[in-house]
């Protein structure tokens, strides 16, 4: 995402730049907004946040939300925006949440007592037709910030696999990463759609994968999805098992499947014409660990500025390019290809990519 080598390299590699949603969110969001930051996985003392960075040199990694009710109750402010004790769950308003959860009124909180208001009778017509006035307008906001649409709306969000994390994530091994990586996206759908933020990155599992996914060929199904991706039940050594590879072909229609759920909220939130979803890998094949060929899926035509409905070979130009070009839709500032992001073979777009 950086455009750039890393400053370092094993599990302790850094940032030689920004990357490109730091640049983006700089841009878009309010002054001292950041981009929102998603992982969807377990952190271990090797797997841990690589994927967005404030800054080039050693600390500048942004780290990640877990938990996607947690970060569902930051964007909807039920929440602080850290909890007070390290390594705790941050506490959510009750009250907050429940008309978050059920989409009452402020007013049908206090129901009861307005009821018995307006039937007192020490207050005059003019007094209970203010009071009417009062609880209306109220009601009018509501509704007006409903009317946003669909599009600022719980719609399409798994309320109840959402509530499920109220208190904290405890990771299994049986593909439950591709649970939170949906509710992630569908999290950040609402964030895109009622502007809560405009820019979210997230990592989706690591390198050095853990994760076991259920119904893979039963000859490897004790192998984590690293191991898969070797050929060999080793997170070092490489294979050609051929069940492997097999295998590693439905983990990838899972995770597609997964992306197309996510994706098919964003489109219910007319985010498909406003807005950008790029889906990529770390490396283009697991044996050899290649970085040349790496393939791309951008979703969204981000305003009309990118030409869908394509597949593009970009004549193995680096990265960064690529990056320029979806900084720009972004941004909408062709200057900004004036500037070499990350480093690689010069300034520019891809022009293939521009309606």
């Amino acid at each position: 995402m950086t455009g750039a080598a890393p400053g370092s390299s094993g599990n302790g590699s850094y940032s030689s730049g920004p990357s490109s949603d730091v640049v983006i969110s700089q841009a878009v969001n309010p002054t001292g907004t950041d981009g929102l930051v998603m992982m969807a996985g377990p952190k271990t003392a090797f797997i841990a946040d690589r994927i967005s960075f404030s800054a080039a040199g050693s600390g500048k990694v942004r780290s990640g939300d877990q938990n996607p009710y947690i970060l569902y109750s930051k964007l909807m402010g039920l929440t602080s925006a850290a909890p007070t004790t390290p390594g705790t769950t941050p506490t959510v308003d009750p009250v907050a949440a429940e008309l978050a959860a059920t989409r009452k009124s402020v007013n049908d909180l206090v129901r009861g007592e307005l009821t018995s208001l307006m039937n007192n009778s020490a207050l005059s017509s003019d007094d209970k037709m203010r009071l009417q006035q009062h609880f209306q307008s109220i009601r009018d906001v509501e509704v007006g910030m409903t009317n946003v649409g669909l599009m600022c709306s719980m719609g399409g969000v798994d309320t109840a696999a959402l509530n499920n994390y109220k208190s904290s994530v405890a990771y299994s091994t049986n593909g439950m990463i591709e649970t939170l990586a949906l509710l992630h996206m569908q999290v950040t759908a609402i964030a895109f759609a009622c502007n809560y933020n405009r820019v979210a990155v997230m990592q989706w599992g690591d390198g050095t994968d853990g994760t076991h996914y259920p119904g893979v060929p039963s000859a490897v199904g004790s192998w984590s999805f690293h191991q898969i991706s070797h050929r060999v039940m080793s997170d070092s050594n490489t294979g050609n098992d051929p069940t492997a590879k097999s295998a590693h072909h439905g983990i990838d229609i899972v995770r597609m499947q997964t992306l197309a759920k996510g994706l098919d909220v964003f489109n219910a939130h007319g985010l498909a014409n406003n807005s950008q979803v790029m889906w990529t890998t770390h490396i283009s094949d697991g044996p050899s660990h290649s970085g040349r060929n790496v393939f791309h899926i951008i979703w969204g035509n981000a305003g009309g500025f990118l030409k869908t409905g394509q597949y593009i070979d970009a004549g193995s130009v680096t990265n960064n390019k690529l990056h320029n070009t979806l900084i720009t839709a972004a941004i909408r500032d062709k200057s900004t290809t004036a500037v070499n992001f990350g480093m690689g073979t010069g300034t520019g777009m891809i022009p293939g990519m521009m309606a």
